[in-house]
């Protein structure tokens, strides 16, 4: 299925993301599954030989002890989904088939670009926050499409945060409100889903059940970015024309081809 190439609202990005993620569902969980299922798992794993399962306060204590090798990991992994998502939403929003093992092919080899992308924007938010604050943010929320810009563009890693900020300034916050909007669906969906798990489920059980709705949504950020990524270029570039013009021309080239002038 090929979604429509236009300008859309800020209710019609996270509106349209969540279309892409329904329609290629199994794919988005597979990939989900994959690029953040180990990290649950190292987690687990290292919290229950700490000994979080022996009462609240151990398990306090564990969570810090881990954590020096849970935050690289996670950090990590959070650096590399996207772009995983990024190529599967791209691919779906434009009307191509893919597989699961096609988009890890793409992706792993631009995996090294967005970590190092995404450690100059962190690095430079972190500057920018403890020095001024609001230059800080402004640094962050100008950046947020570098991960679109690197898949779709082929961009190195701080290219990428330049072009983004040439794409998300002026833009009436079409970025950023979807992208925080979303946040806070997807945190307020799973912190409500943890709520109810109960407490007399076995330890590893409730903390299986606590992934779920991070894995199931993880997609749902990556989707709406990619979104937002093509309505800056539609709005800016009229991208939409371009893309009409290249499907009018490959269609018509074979015609070219067989009577040129």
């Amino acid at each position: 299925m090929e979604y429509e190439i236009r300008a859309r609202s800020i209710g019609e990005i996270i509106d349209g993301a969540l279309q892409i993620y329904r329609d290629n569902l199994r794919p988005f969980l597979t990939l989900s599954v994959l690029m953040y299922g180990p990290m649950y798992v190292i987690q687990d794993v290292l919290l229950y030989f700490a000994g979080a399962t022996e009462g609240a306060a151990r398990a306090g204590k564990a969570a810090i002890s881990v954590a020096v090798v849970t935050i690289p990991v996670f950090v990590l992994a959070y650096a590399t989904g996207p772009v995983v998502f990024t190529i599967a939403i791209a691919a779906a929003f434009r009307g191509e088939s893919f597989t699961v093992g096609s988009v890890l092919r793409r992706a792993v080899p631009l995996f090294w670009t967005a970590i190092y992308s995404n450690a100059v924007l962190i690095l430079g938010s972190w500057v920018g926050l403890i020095l001024f604050v609001i230059p800080g943010l402004i640094f962050w929320f100008n950046r947020l499409i570098n991960i679109q810009v690197i898949v779709i563009e082929g961009k190195g890693g701080v290219a990428a945060l330049s072009r983004s900020k040439e794409l998300v300034k002026g833009d009436g916050g079409r970025v950023q409100w979807p992208w925080f909007l979303t946040g806070l669906l997807t945190a307020a969906i799973s912190l409500g889903f943890t709520a109810v798990i109960p407490g007399s489920l076995p330890w590893g059980l409730r903390q299986a059940l606590v992934a779920v709705p991070y894995l199931v949504l993880a997609p749902l950020t990556p989707a709406v970015l990619t979104l937002s990524y093509f309505d800056c270029r539609v709005r800016k570039e009229a991208f939409d024309l371009k893309v009409l013009a290249d499907e009018t021309l490959g269609a018509l080239r074979p015609a070219l081809e067989q009577h040129p002038r």
